[in-house]
């Protein structure tokens, strides 16, 4: 939905470069630029041929190049041998990076391989800048405000633990690198950082995916207080919303996409057994949180909404209702619209 009352002025993407676009979002919004009939290229570690096709069809309108972020640097030979030039890539084509590698998990803890993402973030950049792209939209995560929390601490005295914090740190490493090449390109950059998303065909080991799939089992829910804050978005509203960035967003900008009611994360656990009761036991506070806590202003897509005029439309009893129905039937609900 987009706010009538922004100053904005759309324009129209010609074409989406989408790096990790056999991942859970990229896929998604690789099939939302296509819904609209907007070329896309598309760039994936695997072969077309071991390719999910839930998440990637053939479309006349998609190129996909399987590569990964270590070889950026051929993609123009890529391009050429596909025929595709300056004019199909149009005159506001826009690069999205969402790929992220790593050799078992994005937290399993490889500096080197961390290392080697923020290295191929700035290759992604340098190739949106040689291929003529408006704007290169580079994609963060949640966990970068963990990382910013972490940071002050005396570990002599806060001795918490987020398997996450490396992985974190490398996106704020590439987030740094990025903006510091900012003077010297015609290319924009956009940031964005995003709640947690959820929906379909999301095979991530998440925490509200995970619960919801222990309620199913009936198994024991066992969890610490759930006091910190939370918010939840769907991948449909995340993806509309890079699609609104890349059209409309402002160069050098820093958004979050959020829902805007960011709130314990115990109330999502309890509108979860209100939607899909179960008769295990539930114990809050039988685990102990050991990790920072989050200022609820964290998740505000305040400069989000005021730039472009975009809000979520899907709240989170809709969002869990759709990821049951995926997991029980396999059926897959749809909002690209």
């Amino acid at each position: 939905m987009l706010n009538q009352t922004s100053t904005s002025h759309s324009a129209p993407i010609s074409c989406a470069l989408i790096t990790g676009a056999t991942g859970f979002i990229g896929s998604w919004l690789t099939k939302l630029f296509l819904h609209h009939n907007i070329r896309v290229v598309a760039f994936g570690r695997k072969p077309w041929e071991q390719v999910d096709p839930q998440r990637l069809a053939a479309h006349e309108l998609l190129t996909y190049i399987p590569l990964s972020q270590e070889q950026l640097s051929s993609v123009p030979k890529y391009l050429e041998a596909a025929g595709i030039g300056a004019v199909q890539l149009g005159s506001n084509a826009v690069f999205y990076n969402l790929a992220w590698g790593s050799s078992g998990g994005l937290s399993d803890l490889d500096v080197a391989g961390q290392m080697g993402n923020v290295l191929a973030s700035q290759q992604a950049f340098l190739l949106a800048e040689a291929l003529g792209c408006k704007r290169l939209v580079q994609i963060g995560t949640m966990e970068e405000a963990f990382t910013e929390a972490y940071l002050p601490l005396d570990f002599h005295h806060a001795p918490y633990y987020n398997r996450h914090i490396i992985y974190a740190e490398a996106k704020r490493c590439a987030r740094m690198t990025l903006k510091a090449m900012c003077s010297s390109m015609h290319c924009e950059l956009i940031i964005v950082n995003q709640s947690h998303i959820m929906g379909p065909l999301d095979h991530r080991d998440s925490f509200i995916t995970a619960t919801m799939k222990r309620i199913l089992k009936g198994e024991p829910l066992r969890f610490t207080p759930c006091e910190q804050y939370f918010d939840v978005v769907s991948v449909f509203d995340c993806v509309r919303a890079l699609k609104i960035i890349g059209e409309r967003g402002q160069p050098q900008a820093e958004y979050w996409i959020g829902s805007g009611h960011a709130r314990p994360l115990k109330e999502y656990v309890n509108i979860l057994l209100q939607l899909h009761a179960t008769a295990a036991p539930v114990e809050f506070g039988a685990l102990s949180y050991q990790d920072v806590r989050l200022d609820k202003s964290v998740f505000s897509p305040e400069l989000l909404q005021r730039d472009t005029g975009f809000t979520c439309e899907l709240d989170f009893p809709q969002i869990t209702a759709e990821l049951y129905t995926w997991l029980q039937t396999g059926q897959v609900i749809t909002h690209l619209d």
